[in-house]
């Protein structure tokens, strides 16, 4: 069997104006969107400490099969 030579292009689709600028947008937009997600998640943990920490709520006092 022969093998088929494929033409190298020119130019990578990188290089056009439209591609660059929406790959840049979408990588903000996840940027942001894990920045605000990670920001949450440790307030949230944040927050369980100190509710834990002035007796608001008892995360120390959570049993599993009468375990501690």
């Amino acid at each position: 069997m022969r093998s088929v030579e494929h033409p190298v292009p020119d130019t990578v689709a990188f290089e056009d104006a439209g591609t660059r600028s929406a790959w840049s947008a979408e990588r903000r937009r996840v940027r942001i969107r894990l920045t605000c997600w990670t920001v949450g998640w440790v307030v949230f943990f944040i927050a369980l400490s100190v509710l834990d920490g002035e007796g608001v709520i008892s995360l120390s006092e959570v049993k599993w099969s009468g375990r501690r």
